[in-house]
């Protein structure tokens, strides 16, 4: 279940264009929308559309949060997230501090890998601002994240994902020690699922000889028997590694 955001969005199309379209609420409670461009055609691919629109959600959550909407316009995606600065005396919420954090290590990293970091913390705030709401950074132990995990992991998602949002985190809290405002760092006592390994299937010999009918006379056919040639040696040779001691 995620926890529900002050706005909404929905993708359209406007003179042959996709467009994201956020409504939401100001800081006087007057509702307003947001116009903006993904720069894609009406007919484009799907995969890339999706991974735009996220990039432009998780710019608007981020403006949003920092007071900033204006700041995402058609031609800036990706708006400038709030700058906190950390004072001695006082106590930081875990979710506002992985926004600090977050833009510490921003000129250290890739556009890409500043992106993927982003998508990967707000599903941690939405996590926390629903199960623990205002949960303060020194009081996060790691069974809250092992909780967090194990969510992850039942909804679906694979453990190699689970295992992405547990790099970022540990990252997050190891930059806290640095900073002399934690002394240890909970994401190492937490357990993490295995990774699938990838297992190889074969056609049956059934399974081949209609493949060969499917392009007899293809102009392709000797593509595909060459294709098939090499996966079987492919097999061979793993059939062989595990018969090794």
């Amino acid at each position: 279940m995620k926890a529900n955001l002050p706005y909404n969005h929905i993708v359209t199309v406007k003179n042959g264009k996709h467009y994201v379209i956020f409504d939401y609420k100001d800081e006087n409670n007057k509702r307003k929308r947001k116009w903006v461009t993904t720069g894609f055609p009406e007919n484009c691919a799907k995969k890339a559309l999706k991974a735009k629109v996220e990039e432009i959600v998780a710019a608007f959550h981020e403006a949003y949060y920092s007071e900033k909407i204006n700041a995402v316009s058609e031609t800036d995606t990706a708006a400038e997230a709030p700058k906190i600065v950390l004072g001695n005396n006082k106590v930081y919420e875990f979710t506002e501090y992985l926004t600090y954090w977050l833009e510490s290590t921003k000129p250290s990293i890739s556009y890409n890998t500043y992106i993927g970091y982003m998508h990967n913390l707000n599903k941690v705030r939405q996590y926390f601002d629903e199960k623990y709401p205002h949960i303060k950074l020194s009081e996060v132990k790691a069974l809250h994240l092992q909780q967090y995990y194990n969510w992850m992991y039942e909804s679906g998602l694979s453990g190699n994902t689970v295992r992405h949002h547990h790099v970022v985190l540990h990252k997050a809290f190891k930059y806290a020690i640095k900073i002399d405002i934690l002394d240890a760092n909970p994401t190492e006592k937490t357990e993490l699922p295995k990774i699938k390994k990838f297992e190889a299937s074969f056609y049956s010999k059934e399974e081949l000889d209609k493949l060969f009918e499917v392009f007899k006379g293809d102009r392709l056919e000797l593509v595909v028997h060459i294709a098939v040639i090499l996966s079987i040696i492919l097999d061979t040779i793993l059939k062989k590694l595990k018969a090794e001691p």
